[in-house]
């Protein structure tokens, strides 16, 4: 049985009954002390962000607060209750830990076969990477560069790169230092693509919001034809063909 006062935890008999009940109630009130290294370690054990604190810190303490829900209905009597409310607590906490911490850090290929019968020569493999959102939550230069690995693992024939390179909405001159740097880090970290044809790239609305022309560069730094209105010619030997971009309704 655990006695929960100010500061302090103390330890008592308690029968068999409500046992279990005390000790779920009470385990909030407890010196989470001896607990702290693991706390403080688990940004980097699961690879989480500053952004991430209150994902893992909910993981953390989900379980604890439903547990302790469960216990203080039940003691009240209504066990079904108790069963009900818990069950849709634990499928919300689920849905929570799969949302948040789960699913943005999962890396999907899909594969799109477009036919036209406007197309002259033989096929060509497009890749395509759109919003990553450097310095949001759960995207990192370090997470580009995976990005990166697992699109030349597709040998592309052309890589097009789609904007929002840059996470949240404010320009770069309210940022801190480090926050900039890690932004412009994740776009040069698209300097490892490699694709026969090349790497060509728009900007989008958060790159605008940031600052265009310091994305502009860092693409251009990074290898890539930035096409603002205009276009190339794509200088394959089996046929060249065109490629056509538009600039960002918020570039004007």
């Amino acid at each position: 049985r655990l006695a929960y006062r100010g500061d302090s935890v103390s330890t008592s008999a308690a029968p068999d009954g409500d046992a279990e009940d005390r000790l779920i109630c009470g385990f909030i009130g407890c010196d989470l002390q001896p607990f702290n290294p693991l706390i403080s370690a688990l940004p980097r054990l699961l690879h989480l962000r500053a952004g991430d604190d209150n994902a893992w810190i909910g993981a953390f303490a989900g379980p604890l607060i439903i547990l302790t829900a469960w216990a203080l209905v039940r003691r009240s009597g209504r066990l079904r209750l108790a069963w009900a409310l818990a069950g849709l607590a634990l499928v919300a906490y689920g849905l929570g830990v799969w949302a948040f911490l789960i699913e943005p850090r999962l890396l999907v290929v899909r594969q799109v076969t477009i036919e036209s019968p406007a197309w002259r020569g033989p096929p060509v493999r497009l890749g395509l990477i759109s919003d990553t959102h450097v310095a949001a939550p759960h995207v990192d230069p370090a997470r580009v560069a995976r990005v990166v690995a697992r699109m030349n693992a597709q040998h592309p024939d052309a890589v097009l790169l789609l904007g929002d390179y840059a996470g949240g909405h404010e320009p770069a001159a309210t940022r801190a230092v480090p926050a900039r740097s890690e932004i412009l880090r994740g776009v040069t970290a698209f300097k490892g693509l490699r694709a026969r044809l090349g790497v060509y790239a728009v900007l989008g609305n958060h790159d605008w919001w940031y600052d265009g022309p310091a994305i502009e560069r860092a693409l251009a730094a990074s290898g890539a034809v930035v096409l603002e209105n205009r276009a190339v010619l794509a200088p394959r030997p089996e046929g060249a063909f065109w490629i056509a971009g538009l600039a960002d309704l918020d570039s004007f």
